[in-house]
């Protein structure tokens, strides 16, 4: 299993049922705190989560992924925080972002947009999946409306995962 990266909408108790549920050898460690920690934790299979109240808590979430720890870290509300948050730790790795407030999007808006979290721009993906720039852009706005956000950043962040959809 590849390190997770966990972003909720969410409270701490959403973070910790999730970090605690992961399984796989991950070991949950609650809050950011890890100076008494060796730097590497590649090795370690360690968990962190908690919730960030604000930018020290984003920058200490996002060290401890830099570090080889896992992820998971709930924001309690939409804004700026949570975007760049998401923009940081999508440098790491795919995020897995959790959202029970998305609408219902098809198999090829979920493949899509499963594509852009990785890290994909717009026109890798639309070459990626045979779309010409124009269908991708215009998929991307009716993903957008169906969500009831305004940009690209918000859709990938209201949109949950295609693995967690039943």
């Amino acid at each position: 299993m590849p390190v997770p990266i966990i972003l909720l909408l969410g409270d701490l108790a959403d973070a910790r049922a999730t970090a605690e549920g992961l399984g796989g050898g991950w070991t949950p460690f609650r809050g950011w705190d890890l100076d008494s920690e060796p730097w590497s934790l590649v090795d370690r299979r360690l968990v962190v989560w908690g919730e960030v109240r604000g930018e020290e808590d984003a920058r200490r979430a996002l060290l401890a992924g830099t570090r080889g720890a896992g992820v998971v870290a709930s924001i309690g509300e939409r804004g700026r925080l949570l975007e760049q948050l998401f923009e940081d730790l999508r440098r790491l790795g795919p995020v897995d972002y959790r959202d029970g407030t998305a609408g219902s999007l098809d198999e090829e808006d979920e493949r899509l947009l499963e594509l852009l979290r990785a890290g994909h721009s717009q026109a890798q993906a639309a070459e990626a999946l045979h779309y010409s720039s124009r269908t991708v852009k215009r998929r991307m706005a009716r993903i957008r409306r169906t969500l009831g956000v305004d940009t690209t950043v918000e859709a990938l962040l209201a949109a949950p995962p295609a693995r967690s959809r039943p």
